[in-house]
């Protein structure tokens, strides 16, 4: 069986062609663009939609948790969602990026309180259940559902707006954490409409035929982006907004020095994709696991953050595999491991840049393929496995280098952000 589809063009190009009430510019296809994806993926009953709109509802309704840390003139809005939260390690990463600038203002989640403010944008929330009836086909648990993520952009941008007239600023740019979700998205088109400058943080990578970059029309200006290789893959695409290659946030004041490789593959390192690929993941293990019991090597597996334990249960058991404790850091487990193999997720870009090999397990069957252009470090079975790390060593560690290049970042990566910075203006 082959994955779904990610790209689910017809909901939001519906909803993009649509004039939503006070919305005027704003691509609400394109701010939805997750939301849609997962209803269309795991939600698909009325009953689960109402459900998750009515606790949303009163959430965002009657408890509000930003909060504005300034420093200096507060001329740059740095941005971080609290959507976010989920992946350890994110927030203070991205805090690295906040520091390399004097004169801000950092906005983010804090204690939640109660509110009652947030009830005068209650109105626009039902006008706008009731315009997207111009999107066909759409249900009322549908538009319900979607308005419920509006109206907590409205309410936070509403919150933003706010704290400007009291401070008595307008920021002149925001840096957000990836524009291709909700918040970020709707952040960041009202300060394109507005005449504001836009900056995007890349954090993760996506696949340009299926995946986001395929909505470039409510993008930030400017793209920070994390290697050359995100650069090229948002050509392939026609991205024609400004790219500036800065390397990955993890690596300000926290940057390594490329590791020497061992004469031989000791311990591989599995990096397993969420659990909507599980047969995925379970595929990846078998074959690494295969390759290192044939040949007395150690497999340390681990796990995404939104991954399941229990649905692992029948390789724990397995002498030759063990599973790694979700607390470990990344870089500790660097340390551990001799090669890196992975699927779709960013950790290929972090491995890289810390000087290990990384190889990317192929699934003849994949449609979601973020590293579709890179055949030569792909393998599909342990045969395939074993020719590519049990090659000479001089010969692993030039793919290991040709990797960093496309993959990596060269230069200091804090020095790239403060270069980057300083031609954008932010101080």
């Amino acid at each position: 069986m082959k994955e779904q589809v990610l790209h689910h063009e017809g909901t939001v190009e519906a909803l993009n062609g649509i004039r939503l009430s006070g919305c005027e510019g704003i691509r609400v296809g394109d701010v939805l663009y997750h939301r849609i994806r997962l209803r269309e993926r795991d939600i698909h009953t009325g009953r689960a939609l109402l459900g998750r709109f009515f606790s949303k509802l009163l959430r965002d309704l009657f408890f509000a948790d930003e909060v504005f840390d300034r420093a200096g003139d507060g001329d740059t809005l740095f941005c971080f969602a609290r959507y976010y939260l989920f992946r350890k390690g994110l927030r203070e990463n991205f805090e690295r990026v906040v520091s390399l600038s004097d004169h801000h203002v950092y906005l983010h989640p804090g204690k939640k309180r109660f509110t009652l403010s947030r009830l005068k944008h209650l109105g626009k929330l039902f006008t706008w259940t009731r315009e997207m009836k111009a999107a066909p086909g759409m249900t009322l648990p549908q538009r319900l559902y979607y308005a419920g993520y509006l109206f907590e952009c409205e309410a936070r941008y509403a919150a933003m707006k706010a704290y400007e007239r009291k401070a008595g600023l307008r920021f002149n740019r925001m840096l957000v954490l990836n524009d291709v979700q909700y918040l970020d998205s709707w952040f960041v088109q009202h300060f394109n409409r507005e005449g504001r400058d836009t900056v995007t943080l890349q954090h993760g990578v996506y696949c340009a035929t299926l995946d986001v970059w395929t909505y470039t029309g409510s993008h930030s200006r400017t793209l920070l982006a994390n290697s050359r290789f995100t650069v090229d893959e948002a050509k392939i695409i026609g991205f024609d907004h400004e790219m500036k290659v800065v390397g990955l946030f993890t690596f300000i004041h926290n940057q390594p020095e490329p590791r020497e490789l061992p004469a031989a593959i000791g311990t591989v390192g599995a990096f397993l994709d969420d659990d909507n690929l599980l047969r995925d993941n379970f595929r990846m293990i078998e074959v690494l696991r295969d390759f290192c019991a044939s040949r007395k090597k150690k497999l340390k597996v681990r796990m995404h953050p939104t991954s399941h334990a229990e649905r692992y249960e029948q390789f724990r058991q397995d002498p030759c595999v063990e599973f790694v404790p979700r607390e470990q850091p990344l870089f500790d487990f660097f340390r551990e491991i001799d090669v890196a193999v992975v699927r779709n997720t960013t950790v290929l870009l972090e491995a890289t840049q810390f000087g290990l090999p990384v190889y990317i397990i192929r699934n003849e069957e994949q449609l979601y393929d973020v590293y579709q252009n890179e055949p030569a470090l792909k393998f599909g079975t342990t045969e395939e496995f074993a020719a590519l790390v049990e090659r000479p060593a001089e010969e692993i560690r030039k793919d290991a280098e040709a990797a960093r290049e496309i993959y990596g970042c060269p230069g200091d990566i804090a020095e790239n952000y403060r270069r980057a910075f300083a031609e954008l203006g932010i101080r």
